[in-house]
């Protein structure tokens, strides 16, 4: 089970990269020359966060991307149900069909209960903790 993706990883990425930027609008280019990463993998990635609210675009020669949102108020549990859609322990709820042993499944409580539990830890870390732990980390 993979909670954080490859698309999430760089979305995080980005996000603290356009943090250090400021206000300043922030092109594709820019951030997939930094991580190294190709444009229209990262292009998406940014689109879908525009879509969400998460983000900012501007179109034309001088276009890019630029935060919407204060680092406070982006949440790694929203971030993950934006690229993953709800956070789920096990396959019970695939695709819209739940398993037909639910009624009697001896660990169905046990998953639910686990699995708001980690919903709600992941829902306390947001970009501006992520970004001040990197912070003490670069200062060791």
């Amino acid at each position: 089970m993979k909670i954080i993706n490859r698309e999430i990883g760089y979305a995080i990425r980005a996000l603290c990269f356009m943090v250090q930027q400021g206000n300043k609008i922030v092109t594709t280019g820019q951030l997939a020359d930094y991580f190294n990463i190709s444009r229209p993998f990262l292009r998406k990635i940014l689109q879908r966060l525009n879509k969400a609210g998460v983000l900012n675009s501007y179109k034309g020669k001088r276009g890019g991307f630029r935060l919407r949102l204060a680092p406070e108020q982006i949440i790694l549990a929203d971030l993950i149900e934006i690229f993953q859609g709800p956070v789920q322990l096990s396959g019970c709820y695939e695709k819209g069909k739940e398993c037909p042993l639910m009624k009697d499944c001896p660990v169905k409580s046990e998953l639910e209960r686990l699995g708001q539990q980690f919903e709600k830890e992941l829902s306390n870390i947001s970009l501006d903790i992520i970004i001040q732990k990197q912070n003490k980390k670069k200062k060791l």
